[in-house]
């Protein structure tokens, strides 16, 4: 950014700047430095990322019902790309959830789903709770359930447990644990190597961040 302040690149450096002060607690030159990579980067990913982020901090100290009108503009404008519009439709989608207006999250959420094919499972998920939210449970457990891309497949049927035992269905939520429960997964390495020793039996329980293998490295 110094040594090329008034360029596309040093605005597009400008929205990580902004990341970092916005963790430092300065929101206000946050949004100056994320207003400055969307007026001059503004069809650049980071561009984009500080439209949003912009919206985000105009709501979290202002109207959300206003962010989403900026928003929604931007997602009906032409030009717009479709990736865009999927991001545009889940931050619209989350504006709405925080307003409480349950059908409208849903609605953004949907095409948010739409949009991003390759990476709906987050947006199926918030769809999901926002039935949960809203009252509707079976609809809940059964959009949880629905949910197949992998990672957001998992958090979906422990969702959906967790509001099977709220119902008192303790016999299909403990087929969900059951059926996670007895999954594999492939684990492989970045590096090659030998194995030279397992630390973990077949169907044993693994705890979170625990060494699972070691491996030779006296040739890495």
């Amino acid at each position: 950014r110094k040594a090329q302040p008034d360029t596309e690149l040093a605005a597009r450096a400008g929205y990580y700047v902004a990341l970092l002060v916005l963790d430092e607690g300065r929101p206000e030159q946050a949004r100056r430095l994320c207003q400055e990579a969307a007026t001059r980067a503004p069809r650049s990913d980071e561009g984009l990322e500080a439209q949003l982020l912009v919206a985000q901090l105009d709501a979290a100290h202002g109207s959300v019902q206003a962010a989403m009108k900026v928003l929604s503009a931007r997602f009906a404008a032409p030009g717009t790309t479709l990736r865009y519009r999927g991001r545009l439709a889940q931050q619209l989608g989350d504006f709405a959830r925080r307003a409480g207006a349950w059908a409208s999250a849903i609605a953004w959420y949907e095409r948010a789903a739409t949009l991003l094919p390759g990476r709906n499972g987050e947006a199926l998920y918030r769809m999901a709770s926002c039935y949960e939210e809203g009252g509707d449970l079976e609809m809940a457990i059964a959009r949880y359930r629905a949910i197949a891309e992998a990672g957001w497949d998992v958090r979906g049927r422990l969702a959906a447990a967790k509001l099977l035992e709220r119902q008192g269905a303790w016999d299909a939520a403990e087929a969900i644990y059951e059926a996670l429960a007895s999954e594999s997964v492939m684990v492989t390495s970045k590096v090659p190597g030998i194995v030279e020793r397992i630390n973990i039996a077949e169907g044993q329980r693994a705890a979170a961040g625990q060494v699972l293998v070691h491996l030779d490295d006296r040739e890495l």
